[in-house]
């Protein structure tokens, strides 16, 4: 039996990865396909479909929405695409066909714009003003290290000032055991207090290859700002590979530590993470 509450999301989940075009054996990645794969990986009935650096295309994962909605699921999806091609139109075209967010990745502006902080707040800067010129009222997730995080604390509290963007720290800001009570920590928790940005835990066992236990007070620190709300979780599955060690993605076994944490922190943090939190920030 499921841990999870009905209706839950998992916020967090990839498509397959694409195949080497040598690979004949592999099945194609149809928007079935896709479906399948992402139903079976994930005990949740309502999914996120994230895009990675991996993926290439924006067609696979709107048609794989598509095919969910078919099956009485909800979809959404969190999209990586660069600033200039975010016109108005384009927006809202994509929004109807079911994108809720968009995706910073540190690896990405690297790819685009160079190595620098100020790079990363300028993609984070062009990504707010034209949701907001769209009219849109998408949340902005970002992978981006936890000291990025605590350096650009400031410029996030100007952004959300300005247009009222929300942020989405992936990989609980991408923070490891080590981060707990830390200055830099504590800084972009207070970010989190004031509903500026909400934090996903997900691809947890990349930040902690010696056990999930060893999150535990980084877990609690981000459950307690603002009673829960601004906590949400997702599988990362399929993804399994962080600095050149292997990790294995079990959703069971998040879900079953998770829970435990939960419980522990009081009547309704659970369905908060794994249901409330995102059906309020992604539909």
């Amino acid at each position: 039996m499921s841990l999870l509450p009905p209706n839950a999301w998992d916020a967090h989940i990839h498509l397959p990865p694409p195949q080497p075009p040598s690979d004949a054996s592999s099945p194609p990645l149809t928007p079935d396909f896709n479906s399948g794969f992402v139903v079976q990986s994930t005990p949740a009935h309502n999914l996120i479909l994230t895009m990675s650096l991996s993926d290439t295309s924006l067609s696979p994962i709107l048609s794989t929405i598509a095919s969910l909605n078919g099956m009485n699921r909800k979809a959404r999806a969190t999209i990586m695409i660069d600033p200039k091609d975010m016109s108005v139109a384009a927006l809202r075209t994509l929004d109807v066909k079911g994108v809720r967010s968009v995706r910073v990745h540190v690896g990405k502006v690297v790819a685009d714009y160079g190595a620098t902080i100020e790079n990363v707040e300028r993609v984070l800067g062009m990504t707010s003003q034209s949701i907001h010129e769209a009219g849109l009222r998408w949340p902005v997730d970002a992978q981006l290290s936890l000291s990025t995080w605590a350096k650009l604390a400031g410029v996030l509290e100007d952004l959300h000032e300005q247009y009222g963007t929300i942020f989405v720290a992936d990989h609980m800001f991408c923070a490891d055991p080590s981060a707990a009570g830390s200055p830099e920590l504590e800084r972009v928790l207070e970010l989190v207090e004031k509903g500026i940005v909400y934090v996903k835990i997900c691809g947890m066992a990349k930040y902690a290859p010696d056990g999930l236990e060893d999150l535990r007070p980084v877990i609690q620190a981000v459950l307690r700002c603002s009673s829960g709300s601004m906590a949400i979780w997702g599988s990362d599955w399929p993804h399994a590979n962080l600095h050149g060690k292997t990790t294995k993605v079990d959703v069971q076994q998040q879900l079953v530590f998770l829970h435990g944490i939960c419980k522990e922190e009081g009547e309704g943090h659970w369905e908060k993470l794994t249901r409330d939190n995102a059906a309020k920030l992604y539909t």
